[in-house]
């Protein structure tokens, strides 16, 4: 089993992460993996790249909570799920056998 646990590129270079993508793929296929799993939040540019390059996409439940620690307006920032960045190693979340899968 291959994770592609974060993959970090600037949103207007897509063809940079797709080429990102396909290098992590090779990789783990020379690695002999069977399947790769990935996860990524809806509204991340990187769904269609992932499906273009076969992933598909399987559902999730992933509650989060957030607390801000300061009353200075940051809660407006923070209700807006496109203004975070998710990272699953810095999760406890377990994405097997959920999130987004290629076979």
């Amino acid at each position: 089993l291959g994770i592609i646990d974060d993959l970090l590129c600037i949103p207007d270079s897509p063809q940079v992460a797709e080429a990102l993508l396909s290098v992590a793929i090779k990789w783990l296929i020379n690695d002999k993996v069977v399947s790769i799993i990935s996860w990524l939040p809806e509204h991340s540019f990187l769904n269609n790249i992932f499906k273009k390059k076969g992933f598909i996409e399987r559902s999730t439940i992933l509650d989060l909570i957030v607390r801000p620690y300061k009353e200075d307006g940051s809660s407006d920032l923070l209700e807006k799920e496109e203004n975070w960045f998710y990272m699953i190693g810095d999760s406890d979340a377990y994405i097997i056998p959920r999130g987004i899968v290629s076979r």
